[in-house]
């Protein structure tokens, strides 16, 4: 692969061998940074202590070429074949950084996986560090910590109802979310689960609707719905089990009745 941007691979090279290859690298011009990180093996890998690397190139280089030069002859095990490192592929900065430390919640979002190590910033061998926190600085990492937030807010006990009351969960979403809040709230327990005790009512979709907003739940303007379900009938109402209609509108910040961070700090979360 001929390329530019940022690329990432796996290495099994010692750390002797690694920095002074990419600093070799850099004296020559060829990479403008590099950071790595080293991984104990998860339950669900091959039992091999790894390495995550990560560089960003200073102009044109083929990564079939400069594979070939992270190949090191194993002293321990001299007649397998040498450490090496895996195909380098393109990388973003943000997903590459969050998969290094293990993020829980980037690994719930992008990848539905549980960990048993986790790593902190202390843990990454680097080039330069100056140049490592003008990264994080022009990095988005806004949509994980939504994930955290949820999160957090679950913890301190607010329902799925007060969440999306809060605007807290994207109308488009909320099947997912909803999901995702049970998992986190009973475990794997949900999915035998249909109403939850200490909610007012859980969320389930039901047949009908109009138009491509078909499933999508709204709030009422008046009244209350029965505990259990909503029931749908167009774009504009919906029908509560008593019979009663209720005009439909999406719920944004402006109609918050309270503010999620504030409800967090009242009752903050349950280790």
């Amino acid at each position: 692969m001929r390329t530019s941007t940022p690329v990432s691979t796996i290495s099994y090279n010692t750390d002797e061998f690694l920095t002074n290859m990419l600093n070799t690298l850099m004296y020559e011009r060829i990479i403008e940074f590099w950071i790595y990180i080293n991984h104990i093996p998860e339950s669900d890998e091959k039992g091999k202590y790894h390495k995550h690397l990560y560089f960003i190139p200073s102009g044109l280089i083929d990564t079939f070429v400069l594979s070939q030069r992270f190949e090191e002859f194993d002293l321990l095990n001299p007649d397998k074949p040498p450490l090496a490192c895996k195909v380098f592929r393109h990388s973003s900065f943000v997903d590459w950084y969050l998969y290094a430390l293990h993020d829980k919640d980037y690994l719930a979002k992008k990848c539905n996986r549980e960990v048993n190590y986790t790593y902190t910033e202390d843990d990454f061998v680097m080039s330069d560090e100056l140049y490592f926190c003008e990264l994080k600085h022009q990095s988005d990492f806004s949509k994980y910590k939504n994930v955290n937030k949820f999160r957090s807010a679950i913890n301190s006990g607010l329902s799925f109802r007060e969440l999306a009351k809060n605007g807290f969960v994207p109308i488009q979403q909320i099947n997912q979310w909803e999901k995702f809040f049970n998992l986190m709230r009973y475990g794997d327990e949900f999915l035998q689960k249909e109403v939850a005790e200490n909610d007012e009512y859980v969320y389930k979709p039901m047949s009908g609707g109009g138009g491509s907003f078909q499933g999508v739940p709204f709030m009422g303007t008046r009244g209350e719905p029965a505990q259990g379900e909503l029931l749908y009938n167009d774009f504009d109402h919906f029908t509560d089990r008593g019979g009663e209609i209720h005009t439909m509108y999406p719920v944004y910040d402006d109609a918050l009745p309270f503010d999620v961070d504030s409800e967090i700090e009242k009752n903050p979360p349950k280790n």
